[in-house]
């Protein structure tokens, strides 16, 4: 049986990074970013706006008018560019 991520579950809260949001690189793949290869992670922002991201099956999902200093507690492998207006955005890495 497949492993299926959780919310929180495993969370590496002691390690967060800074998180350039981007339409083509995942953030698993980004080995500048992700020198750990942490499988997915959770988002942080620091200041209100739009944030366009891709979930673990690969559906862009958009959450408009997010607070400032909000966690978004949604496995994610990817914030995209286009369509996020928050800024600030930093991430914390979860593996399985």
């Amino acid at each position: 049986m497949a492993k299926r991520p959780s919310a929180f579950t495993f969370a590496n809260v002691a390690e967060t990074l800074t998180l350039a949001p981007s339409d083509t690189v995942d953030f698993v793949n980004d080995s500048t970013n992700n020198p750990d290869a942490w499988d997915y992670f959770f988002m942080y922002t620091t200041a209100a706006g739009n944030v366009t991201f891709v979930d673990l099956k690969g559906v862009v999902r958009l959450l408009t008018a997010v607070p400032a200093f909000t966690m978004i507690p949604l496995p994610m492998k990817r914030v995209n560019l286009t369509a996020t207006t928050s800024t600030g955005i930093a991430c914390i890495p979860k593996g399985y």
